[in-house]
């Protein structure tokens, strides 16, 4: 039985289940869970989740239990297993797995891969081959193998924003005004981009803020269309309310919009969600307003040691902070690659629309760049020394690299 068989088999299961469903994970894939399963006329009885902080609480009026107590309660049920998806799920899965062995558990497992496949396929209906979406979901349930696949990409579809952070790590005051992508270049470097990988577990539109670019219908519609994009989200910070003609719209593409939450600046956050909710787009508002941020510095080299510049690299490969598309179609691991005085940058960009490049030299850059121990801009970032800072401090006027 191959992955995408194994895969409807066990949406089958949950198609036709009558036992009790508990979805494992109160978190992203938790929530569109609860679209897979409306699609299927199912209701999940609760949630399961170790988060203490979770615990006790609802999510659209469905209870969060702890682990123990939803095995307890319901041994025979069906657990979808949501794992973070924003992480490599292979080690959570593990996790979770092995904690329900360690438990009275004797029901039915759909796994998270299941849920993602439904979601896409079934759900927003996606005008894609469901078998290569199947491999390219496929490539992520393994940790070691002869792939190419990026955890998660940024189209970075403008960088204007209604913003302007002092100490944004996208340097927005440093592009002001700021620039829209040419809505074919961008779709035509993104499937170029996508022609020489095996999939994306995560692409995020991107800014600046994305609602203020007159053509991200546009280019949501057209990269839902690539079969090995798996999951397509918009990442926005609250301050435009969209129409609902527009989010109906995008409903038909994307799986989730990511609020950050600047507090007082987020002016129609409020307003944002209840119209997500009407227009039926899974919303993750993450608060901004009390975390500090880190200032990664000033623009000058700091000429760090090997094993400095290293870690440098890691904790930002680490949290997914890697691999961008920008607005005039390069492909780069961090906004640092744009300083403009950077040195031994050019071998750590890929111009994607460059027609001199064709896709073998493409495949053996990004190769190339994939296998870096750490790339030159981290040489001009002092994040290592965490000087913390206030979130989303304002400026008025354009900075100067």
């Amino acid at each position: 039985m191959n992955f995408e068989e194994q895969t409807i088999k066990e949406l089958n299961i949950l198609k036709n289940t009558e036992k009790p469903i508990i979805i494992v994970g109160a978190a992203i894939l938790g929530k569109m869970a609860l679209k897979v399963l409306e699609y299927y006329n199912k209701k999940a009885i609760c949630f399961a989740d170790n988060n203490k902080a979770l615990q006790g609480k609802k999510i659209k009026n469905i209870p969060i239990y702890s682990m123990k107590d939803a095995v307890r309660f319901y041994s025979d049920g069906v657990f979808i297993l949501c794992v973070a998806i924003r992480k490599n799920i292979v080690p959570a899965l593990k996790g979770i797995k092995k904690q329900l062995d360690c438990l009275d558990f004797n029901g039915d497992i759909i796994s998270p891969y299941s849920i993602i496949y439904a979601s896409q396929i079934k759900v927003l209906k996606r005008k894609i081959d469901s078998s290569k979406l199947a491999n390219a979901i496929e490539s992520f349930s393994v940790i070691h193998e002869n792939t190419c696949k990026l955890p998660h990409l940024d189209i970075c579809v403008t960088s204007k924003c209604s913003l302007n952070c002092k100490n944004c790590s996208a340097l927005i005051p440093y592009r002001k005004p700021g620039v829209d992508a040419d809505r074919i270049e961008i779709v035509k470097a993104t499937k170029k981009l996508f022609s020489v990988i095996d999939g994306v577990r995560w692409l995020q539109l991107f800014g600046g803020e994305p609602f203020l670019y007159k053509d991200l219908l546009y280019v949501a519609e057209q990269i839902s269309k690539i079969d090995n994009a798996i999951i397509i989200s918009i990442v926005t910070n609250g301050t435009i309310l969209p129409t609902k003609e527009l989010l109906s719209e995008l409903s038909r593409y994307v799986s989730i919009i990511f609020i950050s939450n600047y507090g007082v600046l987020s002016t129609k956050l409020k307003e944002f969600v209840e119209l997500c909710d009407k227009v039926g787009i899974v919303t993750n508002i993450t608060d901004f307003s009390k975390q500090p941020w880190i200032d990664m510095g000033n623009f000058n080299k700091r000429y760090y040691s090997k094993d400095q510049i290293t870690n440098i690299y890691n904790e930002c490969k680490k949290d997914d902070c890697l691999y961008k598309i920008t607005p005039d179609c390069k492909f780069i691991l961090c906004e640092r690659q744009l300083i403009p005085t950077i040195e031994n940058n050019e071998d750590e960009i890929i111009e994607l629309n460059d027609n001199t490049m064709d896709l073998n030299i493409i495949i053996n850059k990004l190769s190339s760049i994939l296998r870096l121990p750490y790339i030159s801009a981290c040489d001009y970032c002092k994040s290592l020394i965490e000087v913390k800072v206030p979130p989303a401090v304002q400026v008025q006027e354009k900075l100067k690299f």
